[in-house]
């Protein structure tokens, strides 16, 4: 039992340690506003939710970041990766998970959008060769 234990131990460590750092994660600010977002048309798919591409800010440019698949889960919407308004900056919101209404198959662009110029996002995916960018003014920062 004591084996069992001492092997549980540093798995629950690295899973506090990886809470707190996801916790401590940085807000990513600019002043610089994203582009529309592109439209993209997923087929629905049983037990997946599609989490709508986004502009990712790089700290120079925006580049476009596709939308992909997500497993669905009970009892929770995906709410997509967006670009709040604050003031005259933007602030980058990552997509998550929110208890309450089931998500649909396939999840509308416009409800990820807010009144500002937002774009919807998507789970983390990964970059590809496909992925674009766009140019962006300066006087963006990425605060801690």
């Amino acid at each position: 039992m004591k084996t069992v234990s001492m092997t549980l131990a540093p798995l629950a460590l690295g899973a506090a340690l990886l809470l707190a750092v996801r916790a401590q994660a940085a807000d990513i600010l600019t002043d610089a506003a994203p582009p529309a977002p592109r439209v993209e048309n997923p087929a629905p798919r049983a037990g997946q939710v599609w989490a709508p591409g986004h502009w990712e800010w790089t700290g120079h440019f925006y580049r476009w970041i596709s939308g992909s698949y997500i497993t669905e889960r009970r009892h929770a919407h995906w709410v997509a990766d967006h670009w709040d308004a604050v003031g005259s900056r933007y602030r980058y919101v990552a997509g998550h998970w929110e208890p309450g209404v089931e998500s649909q198959r396939v999840a509308s662009q416009d409800s990820a959008h807010d009144t500002a110029s937002s774009a919807p996002a998507t789970a983390s995916a990964p970059a590809s060769a496909a992925d674009t960018t766009a140019e962006a003014p300066a006087g963006t920062s990425v605060a801690p």
